[in-house]
């Protein structure tokens, strides 16, 4: 998983930025960063709640056809993620038909809209984004499970999505469905996919 500090550091300077206060962080850096509309926010939040509500249709229209999706268990030596609009919206289908899963509900979420001029120290994006930060209690056949998460959730010059950087500790998640069989459900293809992104089912 990539270490919270980059992202709590990048987080908290940005809200020291947004309240007037930038003599603790790196000047030149927040100096990049500006507030943008709160449609964006507005956005984000229906994004999140669409995959919440398992509703594909409606999130594909919020998507960018090269959508780039971060998932959390990635480091240094590996980068896990899933590329274009038709690959993003078909790993989450076969996910929510094989995994057991019932239910996403997003709880206490809050949203921050910025936009970063100019791509930082630490490999931020230059572009708007909105940094996002919830609760996600989810619901599976083996039982429930509440996982804090941080989105950081990219938009394109025609306000669609086109990247997800996600940030939480998936353990929780592995442990309620490790018992689950369900590779017989899986393709070949998938199988290797869903082993590479998260090697702990191990399946």
């Amino acid at each position: 998983m990539i270490p919270e500090r980059p992202f709590i550091a990048f987080f908290i300077g940005v809200i020291l930025m947004l309240n007037g206060t930038t003599c603790s962080v790196d000047r030149s850096e927040m100096e990049s960063f500006k507030k943008v509309s709160s449609s964006y926010a507005i956005l984000a939040e229906k994004s999140l709640d669409v995959m919440a509500d398992f509703d594909l249709e409606t999130w594909g229209t919020m998507l960018s056809d090269s959508v780039v999706y971060y998932f959390p268990d990635r480091n240094e030596r590996t980068t896990n993620k899933l590329t274009g609009k038709s690959a993003l919206l078909a790993w989450w289908s076969n996910y929510i038909a094989v995994s057991g899963i019932k239910s996403m509900t997003i709880e206490n979420a809050h949203y921050v809209p910025i936009c970063i001029e100019k791509k930082g120290k630490k490999g931020e994006l230059p572009g708007i984004q909105v940094i996002a930060y919830f609760s996600n209690n989810i619901i599976y056949e083996k039982g429930s499970v509440s996982v804090k998460m941080k989105f950081i959730i990219h938009f394109d010059e025609n306000k669609l999505i086109d990247g997800y950087q996600t940030y939480y500790d998936t353990s929780r998640i592995v442990n309620m469905q490790k018992d689950k069989n369900i590779a017989g459900k899986l393709t070949p293809d998938f199988r290797l996919k869903l082993n590479t992104l998260f090697p702990e089912y191990n399946i």
